[in-house]
């Protein structure tokens, strides 16, 4: 069933993330379901996500209300550090607070009297979410990420483990670039996570020259943890 009006008896947000409502079941009865929204949309970018957790940490108010027949989540949410200190937005663009919106019936469907919600893949990178990342001792990656359940955990990664030096660039799949590098650092370029350094190329005389990866074509976030993922 659609989730329209004319299948919703009651509903509101409670707690600044629960959607309940009294809703219509196939017998044209009625029952009460309860979602905790903060488990299926997360906060990035300055808009809610689907498939990614934990929105209601930058969460001031939450309200829902009908616009036509289309169910819309308004909310005004508390932008990120990161955000704020962004030097690319121009000046107008740093107000601490969003106001963002989403249409509840693009993953919320009502089935039997409940809420079901049709979950598609994300593809956004393992740092959308992350709510510290740093690097350490050279070549450690350390971030602390959102599980499944939206809970905050501590992970590390090596990434001396998994990153070479092929003629002066990066290489996934080989090991021991720090004994060919300097200068290692992590930054973010259009939300994009990036490892840099300079790079020991024996073909141009050993003098070393910045280059950098995108630490998204092969890190994810596994429940919690920073994985790397090879296609073989």
């Amino acid at each position: 069933m659609s989730f329209n009006p004319s299948n919703v008896h009651l509903i509101e947000v409670e707690n600044n993330r629960d959607l309940v409502a009294t809703l219509k079941d196939e017998e044209l009865g009625l029952r009460i379901d309860r979602i905790d929204l903060n488990k299926y949309l997360g906060y990035y970018d300055g808009a809610f996500k689907w498939d990614r957790k934990g929105f209601s940490e930058y969460c001031k108010s939450l309200h829902f209300r009908w616009e036509g027949e289309v169910p819309t989540l308004h909310a005004i949410m508390r932008k990120r550090e990161r955000d704020l200190w962004d030097t690319t937005r121009a000046p107008w663009d740093r107000d601490p607070w969003d106001m963002i919106s989403v249409n509840l019936a693009e993953r919320i469907t009502i089935k039997d009297g409940g809420f079901d919600v049709q979950s598609v893949p994300a593809d956004l990178p393992f740092n959308a979410d992350a709510v510290e990342i740093s690097l350490k001792d050279k070549t450690i990656l350390r971030a602390v990420l959102k599980d499944d359940e939206g809970n905050k955990r501590s992970s590390t990664l090596d990434l001396d483990e998994h990153l070479g030096n092929e003629e002066g660039y990066f290489k996934w799949g080989g090991k021991g670039v720090s004994k060919s590098a300097e200068n290692f650092r992590y930054y973010t370029h259009n939300g994009l996570p990036y490892f840099a350094a300079d790079l020991v190329n024996p073909g141009n005389r050993g003098r070393p020259y910045g280059t950098n990866v995108n630490l998204a074509e092969r890190i994810v976030n596994n429940n919690g943890r920073l994985e790397v993922q090879y296609d073989y």
